[in-house]
This record gives structure tokens, sequence and C-alpha cells, in this order.
């Protein structure tokens, strides 16, 4: 089906697409509901120290397996000094024996995410607003020299000690995930190894609070998924706006009401999650995304949740519900016929409400032709990052 052939949606406070022409389609704004949502789920920034202030002390305490970590910093929009934080951005340097090539090979056939162990140890794995990245600093033959910071150093040449084996830290140099381009910043130091837990404190009260403090590094120039990144991550985020501004998608987001699943699904969602032992928060989810879904004149017949049919009479598939944050990392890179919907939904407790995106495919065929440009093996990273910033009408920052 060709894009002429599919009307674009309207916003109407974040209601079904009712096939009026938006203003600007390429662009969707985030709903009032679900810009309230988001903000009332945002961390405070005194929450923020205050878990900040536990993740220093334990790091400090240099008990195994946090020994190993040489540095802390925080970067983002923390360190941007924002009243309110979706997540908190830390990097950790740490020690690896193993040189760079067995270290990338373990990770690979391990399947497991390297440093677990050390997040964990912080208090901020799992659920956690913290956002750690790990960076491993490979040992070498003579052995490496021990990071000192400037509050280190100085107490270090007050106590009339040597400072032969130790090397100043540096200030991180990370670059965008997908543009490449060097992160601004600020990138403030927390604890160096063999700072005292006081100077580690100073460090982090000292960051200033900005109200007029940004949120993002980089804009996707669409203010919905703008909005959406932090939940969505920066790949599948940028892809799926690069589609966007490109016609070939989509999107609207809405905010998802307990409500008891409609008759014509309940039975397929208690045969699917009556094995679990617990109230299940994606149960209640996907009911109420089903009975939002049936309110706007979804035929139920024609759902899949979790790519398994919600009613005993299936018609053609037409919509997709699921949970995985993935799947939208596919329908981004054009997996989604046209004219389907891929709804996704943030099944975060159980009491609801819940956050949803839901895709519209305007054009598969110019979606998977894009992501083939925007992903291409045959470029380079650098190639890359700038395909995907033309794309969406930016210029590379100096």
């Amino acid at each position: 089906m060709p894009r002429g052939d599919v009307t674009c949606p309207k916003w109407t406070g974040g209601s079904a697409y009712d096939g009026v022409v938006s203003p600007d389609p390429q662009r969707p704004e985030t709903p009032p509901d679900v810009a309230a949502f988001i903000a009332k789920r945002r961390t405070p920034r005194a929450r923020a120290v205050r878990k900040l202030e536990d993740v220093l002390a334990r790091v400090a305490a240099g008990q195994p397996p946090l020994d190993d970590i040489r540095e802390m910093w925080v970067f983002g929009s923390f360190a941007r000094g924002a009243p309110t934080v979706g997540d908190v951005d830390l990097l950790i340097k740490v020690d690896e024996a193993r040189n760079e090539q067995q270290f990338f090979s373990d990770a690979f056939w391990g399947r497991k995410r390297p440093f677990a162990d050390h997040i964990r140890a912080m208090g901020a794995g799992g659920a956690s607003f913290m956002s750690v990245h790990p960076y491993p600093v490979h040992m070498a033959p003579t052995g490496p020299l021990e990071p000192a910071s400037s509050r280190r150093c100085k107490a270090l040449k007050e106590a009339g000690l040597p400072l032969r084996g130790f090397a100043r830290v540096e200030e991180p140099r990370l670059l965008h995930d997908v543009t490449e381009e060097p992160l601004r910043g600020p990138f403030v130091l927390l604890w160096a190894r063999g700072d005292e837990l006081e100077w580690a404190l100073e460090r982090l009260h000292a960051v200033p609070e900005d109200p007029m403090a940004e949120r993002h590094e980089r804009t996707t120039t669409v203010p919905l998924i703008d909005d959406l990144t932090e939940r969505l991550g920066l790949h599948p985020a940028f892809r799926l706006a690069a589609q966007i501004r490109q016609g070939n998608l989509t999107c609207r987001a809405l905010v998802l009401q307990p409500h008891q699943a409609p008759r014509l699904a309940a039975k397929a969602l208690q045969r699917r999650y009556k094995d679990s032992g617990a109230v299940s928060a994606r149960a209640l989810a996907a009911g109420a995304a089903l009975a939002r879904l049936e309110s706007e004149g979804t035929d139920l017949r024609a759902v899949r949740l979790n790519n398994e049919a919600v009613t005993v009479q299936v018609h053609t598939p037409a919509v997709d519900i699921g949970f995985n944050v993935f799947d939208v990392f596919r329908v981004a890179g054009g997996s989604l016929p046209t004219g389907w919907r891929h709804l996704h939904v943030w099944a975060s407790g159980v009491k609801g409400p819940w956050l949803a995106l839901e895709v519209l495919s305007l054009d598969q065929e110019a979606a998977l032709a894009l992501d083939i440009r925007l992903t291409g093996i045959d470029r380079t990273r650098e190639e890359r990052a700038a395909e995907i910033l033309a794309v969406l009408g930016l210029t590379r920052s100096e």
C-alpha cells in the first residue's frame, strides 16, 4: 500500500487516529496526559543526590568487586543541573586484567553484561534509575598507574610523598551512540581511587541545580520521541524518528488507564498468565491496552499479544501488542507491514496507569530501504552517523 493510501492521524488528546491530517505528521507532539505521566515519574534531584551518596559510600569502602573501580564520573542531565531526571548517568573506569581482545571475546560468548557484578554491588542494578556505563582499563605489562584526583595530588604533596606511580585523572571523552559526536558534558568527577569519601560528597553537592538545564544531549527533531528517548534508548529512538521524518511511520503515545480486559480476550489473558504465581503487571496492562483498542473500534480478532492471538476467532493480524522495547527497534528497521500497528506497553507496576507507544506503518518498503541506508555494513560508522543526521534535518555539532 503506497503512502498516499494511508491517512495520517491527528492527535486529539491522545485518542485514536481519526483520519484527519495532522498539521505536521512528521513531528508528532506529546499529548498533555502523556507529558504529565512522564513528568510525574521523573526522579526529583534530591532523591537522586541521596542515591548517589549511597553509591559513593559503597565505592569508597572498596569492598570486592568495587575495589576494581578506578574512577566514577557523573554526566548527562544530572551533571547539567536538571531539577528532575529520568536516570542518572554514571561512568566508571574499571581495572581489567584481560587484554582488549580477550575481554570482548569473553563478553560476546558469555552473553553477560560486562561488569554486571560491579553494577549490582553499587546498588545500581535492576529497576534502579542509575544508568552505569563501565569502561575497562586494560592492564599494561608493567602495571597501570594509579589514578590521582587533583585533591589527592595536593594531599600527597602536602604529606611530602612522591607522585611517582600516579597519573592525574583526565576527563573522559565520550561519543554519542548514534551521531558519533563528542558529548558536550559536563563530566563531573565524583570519586577516584584513594579519595576520601568526604571529598567525593563535596564534589557531588557542589554540582549546581539549573532549572533551565537541557534534558538531552541531542534532539531527534521529533518532539514526542525526544520525550520518550530515555525509555526507548538512543538507537531505537533515533531510528524511529528518522522513519517518522521520512513519512514511513507515524506514531502516538497514550496513557492506558486500568480497565477490565474485554470479554473476547479475558480467557486468553487468564490462560497465558495464570501460572505466574503473582499478580501480573503485564496481564493487567494488556487488559487495559485491549480495552482501549476495543473502545476505539479495533477488531480484537485481528490483534496479537506477543505474537499470539487474543481471541478464539482470529482474523488477519493488523495490531501487535508487546512489552519488549527491542520490538520497537525492529519496527524502526521496517519489520512492520504497511497498515499494521505495533503497540508497545511499558508494563511497570501492577496498579497502572501504563505508558504506551503505538507505531503505524505507512510504507514498509520505504522503511526497509531507509534502514539499509542508515545501517549499511558497507559504510563506516561516521558515514552512517552523517546519514541519520541528514535524514533528521540536523547538522553536526562543532
